[in-house]
């Protein structure tokens, strides 16, 4: 059979899981004691989360993490250390404050005055605008005062009637004592007076490294990854794997924005004076305003020398130091919402932030994907409160895997960090689905957020023992084991994708009408056709179509209002087939072939590029097609959360014959065939399914036998019901029920969490039989006359009990279990639904057909 396959369903260890561990100063004893709660869920790396420590580089510190060291290595355990104080990464131990304020980083913004022309000899008053925005000041008005300066003056001639401007002319050498002289002809100008200065971010965000200036990432090493170094280097490149990075990003404009579009009056950009012999200082005025003939331009060199900067002398340099010391370097950037093309919480451009990473990285936290909403745009605990559900289900994942794909340094690794800040509402049930979202797009490896050694914490929840109170950790194990098996399955092999779609960071930064990707995306997905994301930077290692052994049918280039011509010249001289997508007829000027957005399916199947068709009319099948040593591996997803998925597939790689069918939550494969090139796929809600053909021997792995069932009943038992809290070891009675309700219902116990035991003497037939509980809020653990029989977190909870178990009359017992989210009702709970909890039926007995 296939290797991953055999490994699995023999329990091999694997390392593909590192959840976050926070600490917090706390004894010895309880930090030893969550890693073994840690190590009991299958789970062999742990990444030590630090901004929960009030002494991070100092003694405790040091202390605690040479304890974590030495007790993760007995255990065969493997560390990573978030890389400071604070995230976002780039706070540098706050050193920048006191000790080195004169290499904190700079902005650049805009003021601006209004005259009619024409003008000779006239002047305006500019030294005012020098330290005036007093609003950003992280202490009283002297920590700022002297910072700003004056970089240039520009005069623009308006447009009448419009925001737009069709002139620029440079009044820099006008300035002189306070002023700005100029002669200006006849018109409407706008003077804009462009400012050097460190105002303009966010209050908690002033004293951080200034990622354009290399001295400063230099001392932030120094201060944090080297004092790492000196003190636990015989650790380095065994048990300690390396650092992870969190959110670093420019900061910039913060205190007004979340991230930062181009093009907008008085906002802040990042600044460093290297950028005024890198760019035509003559046009920086069409950074805020839209300029004929002179915005594009600027926006775009802009853009691309200061993520250029920030990759050289941040990304890059931390990068190369830690393989230097035969470490990893890993983490991610904020991708929110297309954040990740911008400045602000972003860094300019995605490919080029992790291009210094061992691993690709994305984070799904706070709400960003609820199962089921898929086609709206939900709200969620984000400074942004509502979420671009196209970006975050058709665009965020295959970022990380893209990147995974085509850059040889990644060796294939994609990192989602995972399940933070969802609330404590957030059950093993929505984890479950959160997991198969990433695992289908590509995402390999995983940060789950987090375990803690304090008890109830209250630190974006969940965490996943919560010194015992958490009743859905009985259920965690389930998830990890999972997780690691799939990982296993979709590692160190090559993805085949149908196609891919260019990268629209240079769009974002033009400000111009454009088609994002998401559009494009969420169309191929629909139907089945699977793509990567490729920047313009790696058009020029394109050979016949191929990168780094990813092969693609076809480049889809969006529809853009205005290419650069740096990027047009890209992808005229590609060696990949080209076509741009559109929602209107477009005339690009690439001279390729331009499809309607509405057509592109048709094109596709036309040009035969499929690689899975389906009967299935639904949106909600998803597909990953995987190779590894002359196998193919299909996963396959069901994303409808309330009906089942019963199709045929055809594979266009599959010619008929012997396949595997694996199930990767019960650890189960069995050998099917197939006389045609298509494939049964029947997936459950919240379920997934891998298909392996090819190369594999198949030895060792049974026969799928198809047992119907032939009758239905539905059963209602009277039952003994009884409760344990969160904070009880035992049992106690609460009450005897025919009836079925919800115990956290308006009429039960709404603040109810952990676990109900459902008591009762049931009648089945002599026969291999199926009991199905039907609903159950949110997790089941099913005991026959003393047996365990199995436990259920997401539907269907059907359980297969044997005709030997049973007898005259069956003691049933179901305990089911819920979330913390009843008890504590924290604040990130309030954006997920509550479920009912407990058992809800109908249940049903199904009898087998005897063999």
């Amino acid at each position: 059979m296939d290797k991953r396959i055999s490994e699995n369903l023999n329990n091999k260890e694997l390392d593909y899981v590192t959840p976050f561990l926070w600490l917090r100063n706390e004894e010895d004893e309880k930090f030893i004691a969550e890693i073994d709660r840690i190590y009991e869920c299958g789970i062999r790396s742990i990444c030590l989360e630090s901004r929960t420590h009030e002494e991070f580089c100092r003694e405790d510190w040091w202390s605690d993490v040479a304890l974590v060291l030495k007790e993760c290595q007995k255990r065969g355990m493997k560390v990573w250390i978030l890389d400071d104080k604070h995230y976002p990464s780039g706070f540098a131990n706050d050193i920048f404050r006191d000790k080195y304020p004169h290499l904190r980083p700079y902005g650049i913004t805009e003021y601006h005055i209004d005259v009619a022309g024409p003008v000779t000899g006239g002047s305006a008053l500019v030294e005012h605008w020098l330290n005036c925005d007093l609003e950003c000041a992280s202490g009283p008005r002297s920590s700022l005062a002297g910072d700003d300066e004056i970089v240039a003056v520009y005069a623009i001639k308006h447009i009448p009637d419009s925001d737009k401007y069709t002139e620029i002319i440079d009044i820099t050498d006008g300035l002189w004592g306070g002023m700005v002289y100029f002669d200006l002809p006849d018109g409407m100008w706008r003077i804009v007076i462009a400012v050097k200065t460190r105002c303009g971010r966010a209050e908690r965000h002033m004293h951080y490294c200034d990622m354009l200036n290399p001295q400063a990432v230099d001392l932030y090493i120094e201060e944090v990854h080297k004092a790492h170094y000196d003190r636990f280097a015989e650790y380095f490149g065994n048990t300690f794997q390396g650092f992870f990075s969190d959110e670093p990003c420019f900061q910039n404009n913060t205190r007004g924005e979340f991230s930062t579009d181009m093009g907008v009056p008085l906002a802040h950009y990042p600044w460093s004076d290297k950028l005024k012999s890198m760019l035509d200082m003559k046009s920086l005025a069409g950074l805020w305003f839209d300029i004929e003939n002179v915005s594009d331009r600027i926006r775009y060199s802009y853009m691309d020398t200061v993520s250029r900067e920030y990759q050289k002398n941040f990304g890059d340099k931390i990068g190369n130091w830690c393989r230097e010391h035969n470490i990893m370097y890993i983490g991610h950037v904020i991708e929110d919402n297309n954040t990740h093309a911008k400045t602000g919480a972003g860094v300019g451009h995605y490919f080029r932030a992790l291009n210094g990473q061992d691993m690709s990285g994305v984070d799904v936290v706070l709400h960003q994907i609820v199962p089921g909403l898929t086609e709206c745009d939900n709200s969620g605990y984000v400074v942004y409160k509502s979420m671009n559900s196209k970006f975050f289900n058709y665009y965020l994942a295959k970022l990380g895997a893209s990147l995974a794909h085509t850059d040889g340094k990644k060796k294939g690794r994609a990192l989602c960090e995972i399940f933070g800040a969802y609330g404590w509402a957030e059950g093993t049930k929505i984890m479950k689905y959160l997991m198969d979202h990433m695992l289908v797009r590509g995402i390999n490896y995983y940060v789950p957020h987090a375990f803690s050694a304090k008890a109830e914490d209250s630190e974006t929840p969940p965490n996943f023992y919560d010194a015992g109170k958490n009743p859905q950790y009985r259920f965690f194990k389930n998830n990890m084991d999972y997780l690691n098996r799939m990982c296993h399955i979709l590692s160190d092999g090559v993805h085949i994708p149908t196609c891919a779609i260019l990268y629209d960071a240079e769009n974002h930064w033009l400000s111009r009408d454009f088609l994002p990707v998401e559009k494009i995306a969420k169309v191929l997905y629909d139907n089945l056709l699977d793509y990567d994301i490729i920047p313009t930077d790696y058009l020029d290692s394109i050979k016949d179509g191929s990168i780094n052994g990813e092969k693609y049918n076809v480049l889809i280039v969006p529809y853009a209002e205005a290419i650069a011509p740096e990027v047009a010249d890209k992808l005229k001289n590609a060696d990949i087939r080209i076509v741009t997508v559109s929602e209107k007829e477009w005339q690009n000027p690439i001279g390729c072939e331009n499809i309607l957005l509405d057509e592109l399916i048709d094109y596709m199947k036309s040009n035969n590029f499929c690689d899975a068709v389906s009967d299935y009319e639904g949106i909600y099948l998803r597909y990953y097609h995987y190779t590894r040593d002359n196998a193919h591996i299909y996963m396959f997803v069901n994303e409808d959360i309330h009906n089942a998925i019963n199709t045929k597939v055809s594979l266009s790689c599959f010619k008929g014959g012997e396949y595997i069918e694996y199930d990767g939550f019960e650890n189960k494969a069995v050998l099917k065939k197939s006389k045609s090139t298509t494939v049964d796929i029947n997936i459950e809600p919240y379920h997934s399914t891998v298909i392996v053909f090819g190369e594999i021997d198949t030895e060792g792995i049974e026969e799928y036998v198809w047992k119907p069932c032939l009758q239905e009943k539905e059963i209602n038992p009277e039952f003994e019901i009884s409760l344990q809290g969160r904070d009880e070891t035992e049992f106690k009675a609460y009450k005897t029920s025919k009836e079925l309700f919800n115990i956290t219902g308006r009429y039960g116990i709404p603040d109810f969490s952990g676990h109900i035991k459902y008591e009762a003497e049931i009648v089945l037939p002599k026969k291999d039989c199926v009991l199905d509980l039907g609903y159950v809020g949110e997790a089941a653990k099913v005991y026959l006359n003393g047996k365990y029989i199995g436990s259920k977190q997401f539907p269907p909870y059907s359980f297969e009990i044997s005709k030997e178990d049973i007898s005259k009359t069956n003691a049933l017992t179901v305990i089911v279990s819920n979330h913390n989210g009843y008890a504590v009702r924290d604040v990130f709970s309030k954006y997920l639904l509550f479920e009912p909890s407990g058992l809800m039926g109908p249940i049903k007995i199904f009898e087998r057909e005897a063999q």
